[in-house]
């Protein structure tokens, strides 16, 4: 998507999950659930989702909440947020993190914008922080992800919440039938 744009707005977030994303040059590893998060001594980002299910509707955005920490901030320099969709066209937003050197803003999602793997990075005296790494998912694929699950871990799952079975029977296929 050529020209792609997102409005980033600095806003407050106090909504985290726990999930983990980490990184280093060779490779990430993705623990797939809801909060990503990529640390390193150069700073922090949180995005407080793995992935977002595309909205129908252009007026029906769904909000990117993204947080994090640059260490060694400097206030005179110049900061950037780059978000690289599957496309590759790179947006870049200038933040304005506090004192401490801080962020927290949101970003918008529309149907205008494709399903597919986006980068999230901060740049601060010259240094990349991230990527952090979120999806954004056709209802189409939502549904194929939720297929994939195994029968016995949607059967034991179900028992498990019922209190039939322990947490210990709940991943065991023995429990299966």
């Amino acid at each position: 998507m050529k020209g792609m744009k997102i409005r980033v707005y600095l806003c407050t977030v106090a909504i985290i999950t726990v999930f983990v994303l980490t990184y280093s040059p060779t490779n990430y590893i993705d623990a797939s659930a809801e909060l990503i998060f990529y640390d390193s001594e150069k700073g922090s980002i949180k995005i407080d989702q793995g992935q977002y299910l595309k909205p129908k509707y252009v007026h029906e955005p769904v909000q990117i909440h993204i947080s994090g920490k640059i260490s060694d901030y400097q206030m005179a320099k110049a900061t950037q947020l780059i978000v690289t969709p599957p496309s590759g066209d790179v947006v870049e937003n200038v933040i304005l993190p506090t004192r401490e050197g801080e962020f927290d803003f949101v970003a918008q999602i529309t149907s205008n914008h494709s399903t597919g793997e986006y980068e999230i990075c901060i740049i601060h005296k010259e240094r990349i922080i991230g990527p952090a790494i979120f999806k954004i998912i056709s209802e189409k694929e939502k549904e194929l992800a939720i297929q994939d699950v195994p029968e016995w871990v949607k059967n034991n799952a179900g028992w498990w919440t019922d209190g039939l079975i322990g947490t210990q029977e709940t991943l065991s296929k023995e429990f299966s039938s």
